[in-house]
C-alpha cells in the first residue's frame, strides 16, 4: 500500500474537534460502517516523537484512507482485504495536544488531545502488575498525578481489546496503574519536559516462556529437572498482549519478571531472556529498541539474578535496575510494596543509555580483568564506579561492605569480610587460605551495602540521588569475562 503525505494546517470543521468517547473502533454516518481502527489509536494518546508512527486499522477494501494530523496529511489505499497502515511523518514533542482524523469515503474518526512525546511499553508478572495504589507511598503518588503530563494505556489479554482507551494520569487512573511503570514515566516526564506516554501488558503468575516463542532449553541439574513445574504455554502472552500493540511506535520496553522462573538455572533463563528481547525486537520492526531490566531481590536460586545481569552485559540497548539492597516496606519478600526506588532506578538507566546523558546507568559491576587473588586475600576491580565505592545507606548500615563469600579449590562458600581499598574491595576469610571464588549477596546471604557515589537530579531537580547498588555476583577468578559467562550453578 502506497501512501502519500502533504503538509499545511488542515481545515477541520468545528464538529470534528470533540473526541470520541470510546476509544475502541468508532462508527461513522455512513450506512455500513468499515472504518475502524485499534483501540490504541484514539483520544488522548501519545505518539512517538522523532519516528514515523503507524496508523492503521481497516476500512473498505480499495477504499482511500486519509489521515490528518496537526498540519500534516496522510493518505492510502486499504488492500483487498480492507487492512491499511501509514505513517505520520517524524514530529518532534509538542505539549500542544492535537486532533487526528481518519477518514474514509464518508467514514470518519475523530480524535482529540494527541500529543507527541516519549512512549514506553511495561511488561511481566505481579510485581509489574502492582498497582501505585497498592505501593509504599502509592496515595500521595496518585494525589500528585495531574502535575505531570501522562497518558496511560492498560492493554488487557485479548486479541481484540475493544473496551480499553488511553487515559489521562489523574488519582483514579494512576491509581490503578502499575507503581513501577508509573514511577519510571513520572521521573522521565519531570527531567524530560516532553509528554510521556506508558502501556502496561503485565500479568501476574506467569513463566517467561509465555512471552516469547523462545525456548530457553532446559537445566542439567537432576535437582531442578525434578523440581520442574508443569508445561508451559509458549508464546500465548506474546499472542494476546504484545502482538496486539504493534506496531504502534514506541521508545523502548521495560520488563520486570522471573519470580516463576527462579529455579531455572543461569544459562537457561538467559537464553530465553535473550530470545524475548530478540523477537519483540524484530516483531515490531524498529530496530534494536531499549530494553529495561530489573532484577530481582530474590531467588529460590540465584540463577534468575544472574542471567539479568548477563543480559545487561550481553545485550545491546539494554539497562538494569538493581533491587537487592532495598527494603520491603510493606507487602512480602516475594511482593515488596516500595517501587518508587525501582521505577526511578530504570529512569536513571534510560536516561544514561537511551537519552545519552552523562550519568552512571547503574552502580559497581565487577571486573574480571582487574581482579585477582594475592595470597588469601581476593582483590576486586570494578567498573560504573561513579565518585567511588561507598557503603550504607538511609536503610542499610555503613561499614564494611557486605555480605560477602569465599570458597577454595574443594568448593564449599564460607563467610568472608571486606574492605574497601581505593577502587577496589578486598575481601578474606580464615577459613579459606587459597580463595578462588567470591560471592557477593549470592541467593539469601541478605540484602547488600556496597554502591557507587553519584550524583544525579531526580524529581525534576528536588532531590540528588547520590549512590547505585552493586549487583549481586558470583566470580571465578581467572576463568575469563564475567560479561560473557552465565554464573554456573
Amino acid at each position: 500500500m502506497k501512501h502519500h503525505v502533504t503538509t499545511g494546517v488542515s481545515i477541520l470543521a468545528s464538529a470534528a474537534l470533540l473526541a470520541a468517547a470510546l476509544v475502541g473502533p468508532p462508527v461513522a454516518d455512513a450506512l455500513a460502517a468499515t472504518l475502524a481502527v485499534p483501540t490504541l489509536i484514539g483520544t488522548h494518546m501519545v505518539l512517538q516523537r522523532d519516528v514515523a508512527d503507524p496508523i492503521w486499522g481497516t476500512a473498505a477494501a480499495g477504499a482511500t484512507v486519509t489521515v490528518r494530523f496537526n498540519r500534516y496529511t496522510v493518505l492510502t489505499t486499504a488492500a483487498a482485504n480492507g487492512r491499511w497502515r501509514l505513517n505520520l511523518p517524524r514530529m518532534p514533542a509538542t505539549t500542544s495536544p492535537g486532533g487526528l482524523t481518519i477518514t474514509s469515503g464518508r467514514e470518519r474518526l475523530r480524535f482529540t488531545d494527541v500529543q507527541v512525546g516519549e512512549v514506553w511499553g511495561c511488561s511481566g508478572q505481579s510485581n509489574m502488575n502492582l498497582s501505585l495504589a497498592n505501593s509504599t507511598g502509592g496515595s500521595a503518588a496518585a494525589a500528585d498525578a495531574p502535575n505531570h503530563d501522562i497518558r496511560l494505556f492498560s492493554a488487557p489479554e485479548t486479541t481484540t481489546p475493544n473496551q480499553v482507551r488511553w487515559t489521562v494520569s489523574n488519582r483514579t487512573t494512576a491509581n490503578a496503574f502499575s507503581a513501577v511503570c508509573y514511577y519510571f514515566g513520572r521521573e522521565l516526564a519531570q527531567h524530560l519536559k516532553v509528554p510521556i506516554g506508558l502501556i502496561q501488558s503485565t500479568k501476574g503468575g506467569t513463566y517467561i516462556e509465555e512471552w516469547t516463542h523462545t525456548s530457553g532449553g532446559r537445566c542439567t541439574s537432576a535437582m531442578l529437572l525434578a523440581r520442574e513445574e508443569a508445561p508451559r504455554q509458549v508464546g500465548r502472552l506474546f499472542d494476546t498482549k504484545i502482538k496486539p500493540l504493534m506496531p504502534y511506535a514506541i521508545r523502548g520496553f521495560t520488563w520486570y519478571q522471573g519470580e516463576n522462573d527462579s529455579r531455572d538455572c543461569a544459562a537457561v533463563y538467559l537464553r530465553k531472556l535473550q530470545g524475548l528481547i530478540d523477537e519483540w525486537r524484530a516483531a515490531w520492526g524498529e530496530g534494536d529498541f531499549p530494553f529495561g531490566i530489573v532484577q530481582l531481590p530474590f531467588g529460590r536460586t540465584p540463577g534468575t539474578q544472574a542471567a539479568q545481569m548477563q543480559a545487561f552485559l550481553t545485550v545491546p540497548s539494554t539497562f538494569l535496575a538493581v533491587t537487592t539492597d532495598l527494603p520491603i516496606l510493606g507487602g512480602t519478600a516475594l511482593h515488596p510494596a516500595n517501587k518508587k526506588p525501582i521505577g526511578i532506578r530504570l529512569a536513571i538507566g534510560a536516561r544514561s543509555i537511551v537519552y545519552g546523558e552523562p550519568i552512571e546507568p547503574m552502580g559497581p559491576i565487577p571486573d574480571p580483568t582487574r581482579s585477582f587473588v594475592k595470597g588469601n586475600t581476593v582483590i576486586i576491580g570494578f567498573t560504573h564506579l561513579g565518585g567511588g565505592l561507598i557503603t550504607g545507606s538511609t536503610w542499610q548500615p555503613a561499614g564494611a561492605p557486605a555480605p560477602f563469600t569465599l570458597a577454595g579449590p574443594s568448593g564449599g562458600f564460607h563467610p568472608a569480610t571486606a574492605k574497601i581499598v581505593g577502587r577496589t574491595v578486598e575481601v578474606t576469610s580464615r577459613f579459606v587460605p587459597t580463595p578462588v571464588q567470591v560471592r557477593y549477596t549470592w541467593w539469601r546471604d541478605g540484602r547488600g551495602n556496597l554502591y557507587s557515589a553519584v550524583r544525579i537530579p531526580i524529581q525534576g531537580g528536588k532531590v540528588t540521588y547520590t549512590r547505585l547498588p552493586a549487583s549481586p555476583f558470583e566470580m571465578t577468578l581467572g576463568t575469563g569475562n564475567l560479561g560473557r559467562q552465565p554464573a554456573p550453578l
